[in-house]
């Protein structure tokens, strides 16, 4: 008889732990938000966090409704689209962790790539690349708020030699006039 309400404590504790562990590893769904400056908001996407024993698992989930799909320069490509401009999402084509924690947010910043483009023209051009920089405020419940930089997306023509590298670095971006672009701010909320 000890044996067996030994064996249903123990059976029991180990019941209550795992779902204190199922607990910890609930995903957490944000929406990501393009800005204008006007202040005018369009949800682009969801981005899914989970926590792990190093910080979140974050996953982006593009929304379908908000793009164009448009084939340019020999390949499919999501935009977003204005009169003023097109934000093309550019999927970072090689491996991505998708690790996050404060003050690293680089592999949730590269599912986030875009090339802007005028309406009316022909291809699409990885100079004109977009890239938004992350802060994540008071986390892990705080936004994650990004600023828009432009850089040359052509450095992720040819994978880097190192899978884990990031080839994009610090300074490979430029300060943007937000006045010259559609929708300079991203938040995480």
């Amino acid at each position: 008889m000890f044996r067996t309400v030994k064996k249903l404590i123990g059976t029991g504790l180990l019941v209550g732990v795992s779902m204190l562990a199922s607990a910890d590893n609930t995903v957490q769904s944000r929406q990501i938000v393009l800005q204008d400056g006007k202040g005018e908001q369009l949800t682009i996407g969801r981005l899914l966090l989970t926590p792990t024993q190093d910080g979140y698992s974050a996953v982006v989930k593009m929304d379908d409704a908000p793009y164009g799909d448009q084939f340019l320069s020999m390949r499919p490509f999501k935009c977003l689209e204005s009169e003023k401009q097109q934000l093309c999402h550019l999927p970072y084509p090689y491996q991505n962790k998708q690790q996050i924690r404060q003050g690293e947010l680089i592999d949730l910043e590269y599912q986030l790539l875009f090339i802007r483009r005028a309406p009316n023209d022909y291809g699409i051009n990885p100079w004109f690349g977009v890239y938004y920089k992350l802060e994540w405020q008071n986390p892990p419940e705080g936004p994650i708020v990004g600023t828009l930089y432009e850089t040359n997306l052509d450095v992720l023509a040819a994978p880097p030699d190192d899978p884990t590298a990031k080839p994009i670095t610090a300074g490979d971006l430029y300060e943007a006039d937000h006045a010259e672009h559609w929708l300079p701010q991203l938040i995480i909320r």
